[in-house]
């Protein structure tokens, strides 16, 4: 009888973050969680080497991000793949990728191997160990063809859903292709920007330096550690982290620049998105989508940059408990002039007209999937068609509560086309959107992102691996 390896016990012959590594991936699998969540709560309580926690860590991101393609291969290895039972799937899993994609000696990968399996179900081992041999004597012909010729080789070979690789090239495009691709195998970096609201300096407005006078001491380090050279994208107040684990471990904490609400994460990308968007100085402006509220507090800043005030901010998400969560950081965090409302924006009608909207819409979060390793194999590809549908509805809808002179700014963290270019223009096609017109963003674009606006003068930003996100 097999056991559960949610709470299995490897033999002493499997090392530490293997074992680790065998819990977490399968605590992923059964509860549908994130991965990096899971694991962070698992290492808290290991007393483990620093080395094996950052091998586990690499193992369980590496895994969870590579899935479809390790059962590829695992799949190719066995006569009955629909017979393997799922822990001991999970078990395979680790010991694939370790011969895949991180070239370890087959020898001792497929000694660990065994006895993963061995631990969550004994009889299975000769099998694994038949197995994992297999995998290895062709390990050194993956991805099994041609990626500069073959999509299904480059998908392989960068660890994506071949359907994924196929839009995005029919979408963008082939040099898009592989910057997408590489930067979902890169960490992802750290941006940050200021919140003038919280603290009584002003300290993210300072575009030529970082004002380490706007901090007491408990700040300093974290300030340091923050690169102004970021402000090369052009967006004013963004910073990039040069100790990301470190800045993210002080918010986790309840300490430091995020905790105290004097720093909003935000993606270098998301940041422009809301300075393409800034409303107008003691206007109304409605926010569509608002969730947790950073760009709720991106935009108040950038209104005041620019135009020295405040506007009447609107934001509007149908998910109570994300509205609650808003009205508690605008006050904690100090942002004035914010209205919270709950509300369905497909549906709902607007008593007011607004000068500036923005809508962040739902979207497949194709363009941040290197920050959610599990996300690019739980999507499924019908889901566009419906995110788009939503996505227009919004459009539709919100476009009745901008007055006469007033503008919209449509987003997504999204690559695909569907969702983003076909949807505006298919806005425009419609009774609602005929006295709506395109306003090119090409010319208030940041040297960063020049090149970056389509043919319709929207702007597609491209995923790079050490720079901004997919919005």
């Amino acid at each position: 009888m097999s056991k559960r390896s949610g709470g299995s016990q490897a033999s002493s012959a499997a090392s530490p973050a293997r074992v680790l590594a065998l819990k977490a991936t399968a605590m992923v699998r059964e509860r549908d969680s994130f991965a990096k969540q899971t694991l962070a709560k698992l290492l808290q309580d290991a007393r483990l080497p620093k080395e094996e926690k950052d091998f586990a860590w690499l193992l369980v991101t590496g895994v969870v991000s590579s899935q479809g393609t390790l059962d590829q291969v695992i799949d190719a290895s066995l006569r009955s793949p629909s017979d393997i039972k799922p822990d001991v799937r999970d078990a395979l899993r680790i010991s694939t990728y370790e011969l895949i994609f991180l070239d370890k000696p087959a020898y001792a990968v497929v000694d660990q191997g065994v006895e993963l399996v061995r631990s969550v179900a004994p009889r299975a081992a000769n099998l694994a160990n038949a197995v994992l041999h297999k995998i290895a004597r062709s390990a050194g012909d993956f991805p099994w063809g041609d990626p500069d010729a073959d999509a299904g080789a480059l998908a392989r070979q960068h660890a994506h859903p071949e359907w994924l690789v196929r839009q995005v090239i029919q979408d963008r495009g082939v040099d898009f292709v592989r910057s997408f691709l590489e930067a979902g195998a890169a960490t992802a970096p750290l941006f940050v920007s200021g919140n003038p609201f919280a603290g009584t300096r002003d300290w993210a407005f300072d575009a030529a330096r970082f004002d380490q006078d706007a901090f007491d001491a408990r700040f300093l380090e974290q300030s340091r550690a923050l690169d102004p050279r970021i402000e090369a994208y052009g967006v004013s107040g963004c910073y990039r982290s040069m100790q990301a684990d470190a800045f993210l471990s002080k918010a986790s904490a309840g300490d430091g620049l995020v905790a105290s609400h004097r720093a909003v994460v935000a993606d270098a990308a998301s940041q422009l998105v809301a300075r393409l968007a800034t409303p107008v100085a003691g206007e109304d402006f409605l926010e569509i989508g608002a969730g947790r509220g950073s760009k709720t507090i991106l935009l108040q800043t950038s209104c005041l940059r620019a135009h020295g005030g405040l506007a009447r901010i609107t934001s509007i998400d149908n998910l109570p408990f994300k509205t609650q969560v808003l009205r508690k950081r605008m006050d904690a965090a100090g942002v004035p002039q914010v209205q919270v409302l709950t509300a369905d924006a497909t549906q709902c009608e607007f008593e007011q007209r607004y000068v500036g909207c923005l809508i962040d819409a739902p979207c497949s979060g194709t363009g941040t999937l290197r920050r959610h390793p599990e996300q690019r194999w739980r999507l499924d590809p019908s889901e566009i068609a419906g995110m788009a549908e939503l996505g227009y509805a919004l459009l539709e809808n919100c476009s009745r509560a901008i007055r006469p002179g007033g503008f919209l700014v449509y987003a997504t963290c999204s690559v695909m086309k569907a969702e983003n270019e076909d949807v505006v223009e298919r806005f425009l096609a419609s009774p609602t959107g005929a006295s709506f017109r395109i306003e090119s963003l090409e010319a208030e674009l940041p040297a960063q992102f020049a090149g970056q606006a389509t043919s319709q003068g929207f702007l597609q930003a491209m995923p790079s691996p050490q720079g901004h996100d997919g919005h």
